[in-house]
């Protein structure tokens, strides 16, 4: 955000290198003269999913049979993606049979798939998860042909035992002709709905010995995507179902699952001793242990729900010296068990965000899990998979989220800790000797916010040496901006908890534009660039973390000089964002100081005007120069 805000932005795009509307659904029977239809509407979309039926038959014994049935029209050559469709299912308790796929060519004849393959789903941790897909390859997918497909899948046990829960959507990311939710379930079952962003009802119907619920939809529009997208809650239409009744059956479940694998083996109790031995204080010894796991184990990336929910034993986890998120948390409770310390599976959403009396609960909404600790009375947060953190330390995207605590009482909603003003700050202190041929000597301190130095640390640790010298180059290349460099140092690279500083003394010749007895400098105007400028916006958005730039700049002209203009004062003040840039003047000496701040916060869409003229007054209000003249 301009001044050192540009060049700090120039660092961030760097640094990244290397770190590698709610849509109406009312029936449209006739389309009024004049009036675009939904095909109209929809005409340049890859493809419009036509028909898109689910029947879903719930058993006494909550065993459950899932029919569906998706036509969809492919309209241009990235509709051609419908080529390949993948049919997901866990091998451990479902089975997929009744696959039917053909393709509808424009002349209306009909071709059959040309085959399908049973896949693993987490590639190259075939032993280690149960997640499968079968792979449809379709004929003659293209422009103006119809793909259709149908399957049945089997639940052969519920996640939960004699329970039942799912969600849907009314809204997708394409189009949707008609789409049709069928629940049939035991009259006795009771079910629990509710309704996100939608007045849909379903139609309730006795069949026999069973409750028919049927949900309709027509003439959906896709959800578009907009920069700082909000979680899908906010956004989509959506229908929570669940046999759960409150969020202690829930946690009761999950404890109970963590419980089966915490045992402690001998290897385990061997490990504990030898890290915990010479330790004098107990956040030592659990410092000790997390780091042990975060540096001797390798993290497998698995979406929770592909295994049940349930780690793997810790034995075995400790043996392979690999797991996911739940499995590393649960070798961290049973290692740190043995040192006396209680420690609690901490369950996280990056979908939906944590608020009791808006969800019903469930265990879908989770895709995380990490530490809850308690020592001598005083309670932490830690992830195992985030190295360079200590014990409640979390990073900014995670600031202030609620999550929930798993543990023998029933569980409870947590806050996670937020995160210091200090932590989230990148500074720049630099200073400028002005000549009176309009050379400069410059002198800069950059000192980077925790995030970035963690990130950037934790990133050199996987590259070569060569990579990281090209790093180097092209940050100290932006810096430096055409200068000569005489001096640089970079401080703290492989100190895991302080910030890294870029240090750099460098000659410029073109510091200052020169001419005619004057010189005009300060700091650069910010460039508007392209975001939020969109003419109006359809969705809330959403800046999930905190950010923070400060910056001093002290420009020491020659004696023989006097200012004779100094740019006003800015300062802009929103409920998102703020941008402060002031000069003032002492003897010889112009200081400039320039601070940005992007504040946790969500906005409603009516609010986009303010934020889009919030960035138009930063372009247009940060043109002014420092003007000095010879006496």
């Amino acid at each position: 955000m301009g001044g050192s805000m540009g060049l700090i932005r120039t660092v961030w795009v760097i640094v990244a290198v290397l770190i590698g509307v709610v849509t109406s659904t009312s029936p449209v029977l006739f389309a009024a003269e004049g009036v675009e239809t939904w095909e109209e509407k929809h005409k340049s979309e890859p493809y419009v999913m036509l028909l898109k039926d689910y029947v879903i038959k719930i058993n006494k014994d909550y065993s459950v049979t899932e029919t569906f049935h998706k036509r969809a029209k492919v309209q241009n050559e990235a509709g051609k993606s419908l080529g390949e469709i993948s049919i997901n299912y866990d091998k451990s308790r479902e089975e997929i049979s009744n696959v039917e796929a053909y393709t509808i060519t424009a002349e209306g004849k009909k071709l059959g798939y040309e085959k399908i393959q049973d896949l693993n789903s987490a590639e190259g941790f075939a032993i280690y998860s149960d997640g499968r897909k079968k792979v449809i390859t379709m004929a003659n997918v293209v422009e103006g042909s119809i793909v259709e497909w149908k399957s049945t899948k089997v639940i052969k046990k519920p996640v939960i035992e004699n329970h039942y829960y799912d969600h849907f959507h009314f809204t997708n990311s394409y189009p949707t002709k008609e789409m049709k939710y069928k629940i049939i379930a035991p009259k006795e079952l009771k079910l629990f709905f509710k309704k996100q962003n939608t007045a849909i009802d379903p139609k309730v119907e006795i069949v026999g010995e069973d409750a028919v619920y049927t949900w309709e939809a027509r003439n959906s529009d896709k959800v578009d995507e907009e920069e700082f997208m909000p979680r899908e809650e906010d956004v989509h239409q959506i229908v929570w179902i669940s046999t759960l009744t409150d969020w202690k059956q829930l946690s009761d479940w999950m404890w109970s699952l963590y419980m089966k694998h915490l045992k402690v083996s001998p290897e385990i109790k061997d490990k504990v001793k030898e890290l915990a031995g010479g330790k004098d204080t107990v956040l030592e010894k659990v410092q000790a242990i997390i780091e042990y796991l975060r540096s001797d184990f390798r993290y497998v990336s698995m979406n929770i729900d592909l295994h049940n929910y349930e780690p793997h034993p810790a034995k075995e986890i400790f043996s392979n010296k690999y797991g996911d998120c739940k499995d590393l948390t649960l070798l961290a409770m049973t290692m740190l068990s043995e040192i006396g310390v209680k420690a609690w599976p901490v369950i996280s959403s990056g979908n939906v965000e944590l608020e009791r009396e808006r969800l019903s609960p469930m265990p879908f909404y989770f895709d995380h899990v990490f530490l809850f600790i308690e020592i001598q009375g005083k309670q932490y947060f830690t992830d195992v998979l985030l190295k360079g953190y200590g014990l409640n330390e979390v990073p900014a995207y995670l600031s202030e989220n609620k999550v929930f605590v798993v543990n023998e009482q029933g569980g409870f909603f947590a806050e996670l800790p937020s995160s210091k003003t200090d932590e989230l700050t990148t500074a720049m202190d630099q200073r400028t000797i002005i000549r009176n041929d309009g050379t400069a000597f410059i002198d800069m301190n950059l000192v980077f916010s925790k995030d970035a130095s963690i990130s950037m640390r934790e990133r050199f640790k996987k590259i070569s040496a060569e990579t990281k010298g090209k790093f180097f180059e092209a940050m100290e290349t932006a810096l430096i901006a055409g200068g000569k460099i005489q001096a640089r140092n970079w401080e703290n690279i492989d100190k895991s908890s302080d910030k890294i500083i870029f240090k750099a003394k460098f000659e410029h010749k073109n510091w200052v534009q020169y001419m005619d007895r004057m010189m005009i400098f300060g700091l650069p105007q910010i460039q508007r660039g392209t975001i939020f400028s969109a003419s109006k916006r359809k969705h809330p958005f959403v800046f999930f973390s905190g950010d923070v730039s400060k910056s001093t700049y002290t420009y020491t002209f020659p004696s023989d000089y006097e200012v004779r203009e100094l740019p006003k004062k800015i300062s802009l003040e929103t409920p998102f964002s703020s941008y402060s840039r002031e000069y003032s003047i002492k003897g010889n000496e112009v200081m400039a100081q320039e601070t940005s701040a992007i504040k946790r916060s969500k906005m409603p869409p009516e609010e986009y005007q303010n934020v889009k003229n919030f960035y138009d007054e930063l372009a247009s209000m940060t043109n002014g120069k420092v003007v000095i003249q010879k006496r």
